[in-house]
């Protein structure tokens, strides 16, 4: 967890549960649904926004992780990574964290957390 997270106290945390469908899997698609974190005192800034940005992107790459079928190798599905994000974005609903979103749209620049 990121560090600007521990520090926290439980009021300043909130979450939004997400259901994403489909994820990846190896023959059928599944729905995943995703308790999603963040700290909302962070949206005052657009540093803090992008913190929770980053924050939101690690999230999802853990919530959309499988394993291949043959091999058993970690993967991450993308879309559903980046479907995750958007959707959290979506319902978060605060302008500076959508203006983050939004920056990273327009500029190519992804945030997709290392797939460990």
């Amino acid at each position: 967890m990121p560090s600007f997270l521990k520090s926290l106290t439980p009021l300043a945390l909130s979450a939004a549960a997400l259901v994403i469908a489909p994820a990846a899997s190896a023959e059928t698609p599944r729905p995943i649904s995703v308790q999603i974190q963040y700290d909302t005192s962070a949206l005052t800034s657009h540093d803090g926004a992008v913190d929770v940005l980053n924050s939101l992107e690690e999230q999802a790459v853990r919530a959309c992780r499988y394993d291949v079928p043959v091999s058993g190798a970690p993967r991450v599905d993308e879309d559903c990574a980046n479907h995750a994000v958007a959707k959290a974005v979506a319902k978060i609903d605060h302008p500076v964290l959508t203006s983050a979103y939004r920056d990273t749209i327009h500029t190519g620049v992804r945030l997709l957390a290392s797939q460990e």
